[in-house]
């Protein structure tokens, strides 16, 4: 690998960790009686189209933090049982992380006579053993997979790499109904990518593993509650994508999942093709001089990358 090459690729990994950092948002919860709010459900939406984008939960002191949050507009919605709901007014979140002022939760004033009780699961349940994130019923069912839910689950955190963690720690064991998944690195990524959200009925996330599970998972363990029976049969996609700049770049990728009760098989190709141009411009001072150098490179990409595998039940 000649120098040029080997210094291009460093300097745009570089670039594009400049690019990628991500910042957090803390604050904290209180009534109008400047009591502390525990175990209140926060949800960080969009500000463009109320999407959600991730999920907090407030500790004992009323506190919580939405981590790993990119640059953008956004705003904070919360619903706590006997309080008005409460949507906050936009967040910029403009490279510089920001603490809130604290959010004052106002008592709502119900006449007995006219309440209705409706049975409805929250999205988020804290129990004495885990934290569950609810996905049947709700918006994040649709259209979606399995790893971006993870990405709004409170407490987990999913890096560039789709390492996941939770509450920072690494080593996580993702299971399944209950049973382990014999997979990690590429290979869970891809099959949490081919786990389409509207199978999952919620997601299990314990910090402190009983005795039932592995020694193995002190760091955590992720368990997806499928629906029942409803996950059966084959389902595929297939995408594209084209820019021309200088030269023309197509991507072309699919894949392919058969699930029944006892077994989940899964497949997927991704083609690359084309060339990438770079113009690199240096400037630097040498022994007093000051030097002025310019490198222009061209890389052919063509990459062709396989997944596939089996998990059994």
């Amino acid at each position: 690998m000649s120098r040029l090459l080997l210094f291009t690729i460093i300097f745009f990994g570089f670039f594009q960790f400049l690019c990628a950092q991500d910042y957090f948002i803390s604050g904290s919860v209180k009534s109008s009686k400047d009591e502390s709010i525990s175990f209140g459900t926060l949800l960080l939406k969009k500000a463009s189209d109320s999407s959600l984008v991730k999920v907090s939960i407030t500790n004992t002191d009323g506190l919580f933090t939405f981590l790993k949050i990119p640059s953008g507009k956004y705003y904070i919605q919360m619903d706590y049982l006997g309080y008005q709901k409460y949507n906050s007014s936009q967040i910029d979140l403009n490279e510089k992380d920001i603490s809130l002022d604290p959010i004052i939760l106002t008592e709502r004033n119900t006449n007995l006579e006219e309440v209705t009780i409706t049975a409805a699961r929250p999205i988020v349940e804290v129990k004495a053993d885990k934290t569950v994130f609810n996905v049947q019923g709700t918006i994040n069912a649709v259209g979606d997979n399995g790893l971006n839910l993870l990405r709004k689950a409170p407490g987990v955190m999913v890096d560039n790499n789709n390492n996941l963690s939770v509450l920072g720690r690494s080593g996580v064991l993702v299971y399944v109904d209950g049973r382990r998944i014999p997979m990690s690195g590429q290979e869970l990524s891809s099959f949490l990518e081919n786990l389409n959200a509207d199978q999952i009925d919620r997601i299990d996330i314990i910090t402190n593993p009983g005795s039932k599970y592995e020694a193995q998972g002190n760091a955590g363990i992720i368990d997806i509650k499928l629906k029942k029976d409803t996950n059966i049969g084959a389902n595929g996609s297939i995408s594209s994508t084209f820019s021309h700049g200088r030269h023309a770049v197509g991507n072309l990728s699919g894949n392919a999942n058969y699930r029944n009760k006892k077994f989940n098989a899964f497949g997927g190709l991704s083609l690359n093709s084309g060339k990438r141009f770079h113009d690199l411009f240096f400037r630097s001072f040498q022994n007093q001089l000051y030097l002025v150098e310019s490198h222009l490179s061209q890389i052919a990409l063509i990459v062709s990358m396989g997944e596939w595998g089996l998990t059994i039940f």
